[in-house]
């Protein structure tokens, strides 16, 4: 798949998806690159309003794009209470600017669960083995066992994690445990872990091994 840079959306599947259901949908040996500012997932561009997406996989899989943002092996970008179950990311590559994830590049009040993903994610900043950029999304129960990569502080430092890279600030007081029974056991590369989460967040019950390296 080339990308071009009129393209906004781009996925093996859909560019986008609304209120919709996939299952059972497996993509392999896709190799998708090109030099544009889109959101670009290895099945799904962007997911949205109760999409529901389960049982699929992205296999022996290559995004390469600099410009792009919003980058997942799975899905680029879900939001509103779109739901992943049940996805894999297996021996993939990613290189993009940032927010790159091994399942979902962004999340937002949607939920990802009972997912794997390995292989090699990289970008500028904000990298997580699981989601790249979180902003009140349930992840439980997913296992990550690849390498994640980080190369530019943004102003925030640098945004890389095993299960979930940056996690946005939920100002509405809840004290739910949205980061929970996940298994990270890889290698985070450049310095820092984590980024310091932001308030009304609660992260429970996640487990983790492997190294970080500089």
């Amino acid at each position: 798949v080339e990308i071009e840079s009129q393209n906004s959306t781009i996925g093996t599947l859909a560019a986008s998806a609304i209120s919709s259901s996939i299952e059972n949908v497996h993509v392999y040996n896709a190799e998708m690159s090109g030099t544009s500012s889109a959101t670009v997932g290895g099945i799904i561009g962007q997911a949205a309003l109760n999409t529901t997406i389960s049982t699929v996989s992205f296999n022996n899989g290559r995004i390469e794009n600099s410009d792009a943002s919003s980058v997942g092996s799975i899905a680029g970008d879900i939001r509103t209470s779109t739901t992943i179950k049940a996805a894999a990311a297996n021996n993939v590559n990613i290189k993009a600017q940032s927010s790159v994830g091994g399942i979902v590049g962004a999340a937002m009040q949607s939920t990802v669960s009972d997912s794997h993903a390995n292989g090699e994610f990289s970008a500028e900043n904000t990298v997580g083995g699981i989601v790249g950029n979180n902003n009140a999304t349930v992840v439980d129960k997913c296992i990550f066992d690849g390498t994640v990569n980080v190369s530019e502080a943004s102003w925030s430092g640098l945004s890389a994690a095993g299960i979930v890279g940056s996690l946005e600030a939920d100002w509405s007081g809840s004290k739910n445990a949205i980061i929970t029974n996940n298994i990270a056991n890889g290698t985070v590369m450049r310095n820092i872990i984590c980024r310091r989460l932001r308030p009304s967040i609660i992260a429970a019950s996640s487990i983790s091994s492997g190294m970080v390296s500089k």
